[in-house]
């Protein structure tokens, strides 16, 4: 029998560009449902979910694939609309597609929220060895880096774009850093470039997709 997993972006769905390489390493038994935060509005009606007055903010990608700066505070309202909906209609399980930090959501059925993943895999495996981040929006990197900072765990961090990650200068500069942990502070980051960072540093990278994927299998009992 499948099992149902709701894959709920912080933005508008579809989220090509994040799930077609998930879709390719889930399990078979797995039916996926995709859905967005703010699915319900059109392009034009987004504005009033613009920040106002320097009001906390995130980003995500929207359904003609822009960046749209949310305010915190709608995304976080809209993700758990979206939530409520995918369990009133039977979802087994619901991943937030964001490694940003958020209130922790309500869910009467096992919720991955990567933020909580990420760091507390990263806690659990650091050491006292010297941790490395990518992160690919500059206006957020300070937030991230203290968000790190906060649990314990500074990192050496650079803004990098995750559709052009690959380039040796940002290898150059975590091996002059002595980093031995690379974390990819995003859910956008691509195998590819997972794989490319491992084998030019020869230490572990931690990389949202693979990590989120390996806990839906695990949580799911499949293969």
């Amino acid at each position: 029998m499948s099992k149902v997993v709701s894959f709920i972006s912080t933005g508008q769905g579809p989220r090509d560009d994040i799930m077609y390489e998930m879709i390719r390493h889930l399990s078979p038994e797995i039916e996926i449902r995709e859905v967005g935060a703010f699915d319900d509005f059109s392009l034009d009606e987004l504005h009033q979910f613009a920040p106002k007055n320097g009001e906390p903010s995130t980003v995500s990608r929207v359904r003609d694939m822009s960046m749209f700066e949310f305010t915190m505070k709608a995304t976080q309202d809209y993700v758990q609309k979206k939530i409520d909906e995918e369990i009133a209609a039977g979802t087994d399980l619901v991943v937030v597609l964001c490694t940003s930090e958020f209130p922790p959501y309500r869910s009467s059925v096992p919720i991955i929220e990567p933020y909580e993943l990420i760091h507390k895999q990263v806690a659990a495996l650091k050491g006292d060895c010297t941790v490395g981040a990518l992160f690919p929006y500059e206006p957020y990197e300070e937030m991230m880096a203290e968000s790190w900072a906060k649990d314990g765990t500074p990192v050496v961090y650079k803004t990098i774009p995750s559709a052009d990650a690959n380039h040796e200068e940002y290898v150059d500069f975590y091996r002059e850093a002595g980093v031995k942990l690379l974390v990819m502070d995003c859910i956008s980051y691509k195998y590819e470039s997972k794989k490319y960072y491992a084998e030019k540093l020869g230490v572990p990278v931690i990389q949202p997709k693979s990590l989120i994927i390996s806990t839906i299998h695990n949580v799911l009992a499949l293969d």
